[in-house]
């Protein structure tokens, strides 16, 4: 059979390798993959992982702890006081600015009977004003709010009022299981013969552990509408409801409420911004600055969000809070697989334990936590944050999840930089968990990952690139090489670091006989120039990547031929250029390793780039098709390139990987009949001679014959048909 073929050509550009002598390749792309698209899926990952971290990355947000004076006094602290009175202005506003949430005159008629209410409410869904509300709505007077931090027991009688209001908000979720039936009956004895009524609020997800409490419990309705509440507070504070729809219209000010009201704030921060809009109103003389507003809105957000974070008051919650910054939007399973990998290196509950009964330590370890202690709504709610039953791309397709992330967007970024600028004593083994993460199986966590570290290294370049980054492209797994080109592709792009960047990865491009790990250095140099380097300066890149195609290792071959595929998928205008390189190395017999070379890199592109189906019909039900074939049927002027190149590689040096790469194909293939004609009219094109013909027709019956691991016999019976034209 090799007797029969010329040597193969490749389109209209050049010439390709020589025949395939029948031996068993000892290089190329493997032993074929049947589910095309890595490259495609893996850019969808990064571009996700970046919409995540990326927008926020360089806002630093507070720098709580520098330049702060701290007095420590010898005088002993006093008790918080129990009551706290609430004055007028909170009323008025209570009452002229409360938008009512779903089913809440139903809410207040339930409860006229009563005299306490524990009110289950969603937090930062205005529970307290609904409270406030309600207690107004049912004749209350004087109202005061509780300290969360005393008991209820210490409400004692001779501090009640008659016809008063009582608040009690923001308990813990111990102080919530504290609650008894008991202690809330004999309020409700207390409080009846005054007229007076105490609402306390229990938050969504808090455990009651006295049933007796049930028959006190209601539930507030979900919350009105953003844009709702501050139109009301705005009419409020302007004393005119024509000036504040007035103030709304104004382009600028449109805008920026626009964009507020996207990150779904609570409605305390809607009040807070109805407030500055109108302090800005009333001294801009007509004009509204809204860039100071913005402003003071963010550094209430920071101050808040400390104020958050250092309420997280153990370590496993606040492992969980850094993993949840870090990988935002995944699956739940890895954010608590990531925490547990944290809290392992902050606190190994193993560390100075002993099964020798005779020795006593001076200082008594701590139990352990109970791993029961609370629950995942618990937790969540003390984390601001949520689930949502969703499904995102994976390897396979996508796949059902249940996502865990923040309810503001903005705290994702906000508490990895106050880990890394405020947590000296952190920041070890926050590097240590980065470079095991970038490890992990999971895509998706080596993405997340390792985006995370080229946000990081714009600030910290050389210690994160030692530290972190270059352990990574040093690795012999090709999951941590990965990870090292998506980290410098972030400093290369975003960060201002391109140039130093570049200095990086030509000296990892550098053969080594001295270095070990010199040939893993090159695979990754030769990765950052496709997700790094490439997008912002393809030829650029195309040069890198050539300078490393003479190289004899595997590795090196395949990340060439994965960032040339990666360029293609970033920009598909590119192809032409990309596949003109190819052919070139192709035709290049003084270095033999850029032809076998040359053979990956095209099988590297045919198996990892596809493209979404433009149309679904009845016999039409593929969601995407292979990137070249694609291309075939809709760029004439790449059609001969490509069926060149298919037949130079079924001819070189690693033909079974090629019959590999087409058989995959064809299972992409089947169950669209329109891919499946293409298919057949590149055979055609292809089989430019007996060898190549005999070839592809024994594929194409292999493919009906149990050789597949899925039986396709619409696309051989389209090749077989073109095949036989061609004759």
């Amino acid at each position: 059979m090799a007797d029969e073929a010329p040597p193969p050509t490749v389109g209209a550009a050049g010439t390709g390798a020589g025949t395939a002598d029948g031996d068993a390749p000892s290089r190329g792309v493997g032993s074929g993959v049947l589910n095309l698209g890595a490259v495609s899926t893996t850019n969808e990952l990064l571009r996700a992982a970046q919409a995540t971290m990326g927008a926020y990355a360089f806002n630093r947000g507070t720098v709580a702890g520098r330049d702060v004076t701290v007095h420590y006094h010898g005088a002993e602290a006093k008790a918080p006081e129990l009551l706290r009175r609430l004055g007028p202005d909170s009323a008025d506003a209570v009452r002229a600015a409360f938008v009512p949430p779903e089913g809440f005159a139903e809410l207040s008629r339930l409860v006229g009977g009563v005299h306490v209410v524990l009110l289950r409410a969603t937090p930062r869904e205005g529970a307290d004003t609904a409270a406030l509300r309600l207690l107004l709505d049912l004749g209350a007077g004087p109202m005061y709010r509780l300290d969360p931090r005393r008991p209820l027991a210490d409400l004692a009688v001779e501090s009640l009022e008659a016809a008063a209001g009582y608040l009690l908000s923001g308990l813990s979720d111990a102080a919530v299981r504290s609650l008894t039936c008991l202690d809330v009956d004999g309020l409700e004895a207390r409080l009846r013969p005054l007229g007076s009524r105490l609402v306390i609020i229990v938050p969504v997800g808090a455990t009651l552990a006295d049933q007796g409490l049930r028959g006190y419990v209601r539930t507030l309705g979900a919350s009105p509408a953003a844009a709702d509440v501050l139109t009301a507070h705005l009419r409020w504070r302007l004393r005119s409801a024509v000036a504040a729809e007035e103030l709304l219209r104004r382009a600028e000010v449109a805008v920026a409420v626009r964009e507020f009201l996207q990150g779904e704030p609570s409605c305390r921060d809607v009040a807070d911004l109805a407030r500055l809009l109108a302090e800005a109103h009333g001294t801009g003389g007509g004009a509204v600055d809204v860039a100071w507003v913005l402003d003071a809105m963010r550094q209430r957000a920071a101050e808040h969000f400390d104020a958050w974070f250092d309420r997280l008051d153990d370590l496993p919650l606040r492992c969980t809070a850094v993993a949840l910054a870090l990988f935002n939007g995944l699956p739940f399973e890895i954010v608590n697989y990531a925490a547990a990998r944290l809290r392992s290196r902050l606190d190994d509950p193993a560390a100075m334990r002993t099964t020798d009964t005779g020795i006593r330590l001076v200082n008594p370890l701590a139990p352990r936590p109970d791993p029961f202690r609370e629950t995942r709504a618990v937790r969540l709610r003390r984390l601001r944050a949520r689930i949502t039953h969703t499904t995102l791309p994976s390897r396979y397709g996508d796949t059902p999840a249940q996502v865990m992330s923040y309810d503001d967007a903005e705290y994702g970024p906000a508490v990895i930089n106050r880990v890394w600028d405020e947590y000296d004593d952190v920041r070890p083994a926050l590097v240590d968990w980065f470079r095991e993460l970038g490890g992990d199986p999971s895509e998706q966590v080596r993405t997340w990952v390792a985006t995370a570290v080229g946000l990081l290294a714009t600030r910290a370049f050389e210690y994160l690139l030692n530290a972190v980054i270059e352990p990574w492209a040093r690795s012999g797994a090709k999951g941590q090489r990965e990870a090292a080109a998506i980290a410098l592709g972030v400093p290369a792009s975003v960060g201002g670091l391109t140039e130093q960047v570049r200095r990086v990865v030509r000296a990892w491009s550098t053969p080594d006989d001295e270095d070990d790990d010199a040939a893993e250095l090159r695979a990754t140099a030769a990765r950052v120039y496709g997700s790094g380097l490439g997008p912002s300066a393809p030829h650029q890149a195309l040069a890198g990547l050539e300078y490393l195609a003479d190289s004899p290792d595997n590795d090196v071959a395949n990340a060439i031929g994965l960032s040339l595929a990666e360029l293609i998928d970033w920009d598909d205008k590119l192809a032409a250029a990309v596949l003109t390189v190819i052919v070139r190395w192709l035709g290049d017999r003084r270095y033999p390793e850029r032809i076998t070379n040359g053979h990956i890199a095209f099988l590297r592109i045919a198996l990892d780039v596809t493209r979404k189906a433009e149309a679904v019909g009845e016999d039409d039900d593929t969601l995407r098709w292979p990137l070249l074939l694609y291309f075939a049927e809709t760029r004439p002027e790449l059609w001969p390139t490509i069926a060149g190149l298919w037949h130079a590689t079924l001819n070189g040096p690693i033909f079974q990987d090629a019959q590999w790469a087409l058989s995959s194909w064809a299972v992409t293939v089947e169950p669209d009949r329109r891919s499946c004609e293409a298919m057949g009219r590149l055979a055609g094109a292809i089989a430019r001679d007996i060898r190549t013909r005999k070839i592809l027709l024994q594929l194409a019956h292999d493919w009906t014959t149990g050789r597949n691991p899925e039986p396709t016999p619409r696309v051989a019976a389209s090749v077989i048909q073109a095949l036989s034209e061609t004759k």
